[in-house]
């Protein structure tokens, strides 16, 4: 069974909560409308060149390798988002993912923390 895996972005507070208890949602009243601060974002269940948890919202670093050519492409600061269309996690606009031959992925921040 894969770890389901989630932060939380508190705009209220400006932080980040880390959880995996799924009681988390309702024990801090996230179901509720109306007096909600918290943007959830899960975790993609990949780890970054340097062993650090990828999660939704965090803008990475990587270079991919373009299939029948050997050169590569250095994208920065792209976006973790989940597309329903694909049914997974991409990478900015372009929509590259894991199955792309991603060389090295960096963590280098995420859209809430600048």
């Amino acid at each position: 069974m894969r770890n389901l895996k989630f932060r939380a972005w508190d705009d209220h507070n400006n932080e980040l909560i880390y959880f995996d208890d799924l009681y988390w949602f309702e024990e801090n009243y996230v179901h509720h409308s109306g007096d909600n601060h918290k943007i959830i974002q899960q975790f993609t269940g990949m780890k970054d060149s340097n062993d650090k948890e990828i999660y939704e919202g965090d803008l990475i670093d990587f270079r991919v390798l373009h299939f029948g050519a050997e050169t590569h492409e250095y994208k920065s600061e792209e976006e973790v988002i989940y597309k329903d269309k694909l049914g997974m996690f991409v990478f900015g606009e372009d929509e590259y993912c894991m199955a792309d031959r991603i060389l090295e992925i960096h963590v280098v921040g995420n859209k809430y923390e600048k």
